[in-house]
């Protein structure tokens, strides 16, 4: 093997693990996020469960408290039903 065809290697298998790096790093922060959504979406569900069982709101009440859309309300008021 010559020396342009060691250097081709090389920088192929620099960029390989480059690649795999810049992955795995991305994949991380997609999950964190994905963890954030998920924890917003449980708290929202516990807010808009409490004020559905007081019956002292109104579903675009609740929505406008807890920060939710009017459907999501619906849907957790669906369920709690």
């Amino acid at each position: 093997m010559g020396i342009i065809e060691t250097i081709k290697m090389l920088t192929r298998e620099e960029g390989f693990e480059k690649g795999i790096e810049e992955g795995f790093e991305q994949g991380i922060e997609k999950g964190i996020e994905q963890g954030f959504e998920l924890g917003e979406e449980r708290k929202g569900y516990k807010v808009v469960t409490k004020m559905l069982e007081s019956g002292k709101f109104s579903v675009s009440e609740i929505a406008s408290f807890a920060d939710v859309s009017e459907d999501f309300v619906r849907k957790v008021q669906e369920g709690v039903k």
